[in-house]
């Protein structure tokens, strides 16, 4: 029920529960036993959305390889997520910095040894291995990674390719990233 909950609101982030129901062909009171209101529904998705993103996190294995082929592999995790990355990257999104943090989802991530701030000291690690350019700062390499990622989902929903969208983020991210040749 939730996977089709996360899926109807990356679409449509102003369905009412009613709506929810119908759309995933189930009776509201089906619906009504596992969330009293729409508020209720919305948490749900929005702790499982930060949970995948976590798990994405975890599942990147950044502590392997150089910096910058952590880095892509996150994206990779990532773009998997789909209609999560919707949510997360709308105008309003449900997904947000404080969902992420949250003691219930983080401690997945701690206890796998995901660092607190991941993309910041995965460029540090990739500046000292030299497969990431140290003349850029980590914080801009981060919204660097996040905004990229973002216009690589809008492009893959936009035109229905998840593989271009994809490799459009990963060619970004090596042609900017990547330590100049001498």
């Amino acid at each position: 029920m939730i996977d089709g909950a996360i899926e109807i609101l990356a679409t449509d982030p102003t369905a009412s529960l009613s709506e929810v129901a119908r759309r995933l062909g189930v009776g509201r009171t089906s619906l009504y036993r596992h969330f009293s209101d729409r508020p209720s529904l919305l948490a749900r998705v929005k702790t499982e959305g930060a949970r995948r993103i976590i798990a994405a996190h975890v599942a990147a294995d950044l502590g392997a390889g150089t910096g910058l082929s952590a880095l892509e592999r996150l994206c990779e995790h990532l773009f998997e997520l789909g209609p999560v990355l919707s949510l997360l990257f709308a105008d309003n999104p449900l997904i947000t910095d404080e969902a992420l943090a949250d003691p219930s989802v983080a401690l997945a991530a701690r206890a796998t040894d995901v660092p607190e701030e991941p993309v910041p000291h995965t460029v540090l690690r990739g500046q000292a291995d030299g497969s990431i350019d140290p003349g850029l700062d980590p914080a801009w390499v981060e919204l660097f990674l996040w905004t990229t990622l973002s216009a690589g989902h809008l492009y893959a929903t936009q035109v229905n390719s998840r593989r271009s969208g994809l490799e459009g983020v990963l060619q970004a991210l090596d042609r900017t990233l990547r330590t100049p040749s001498p």
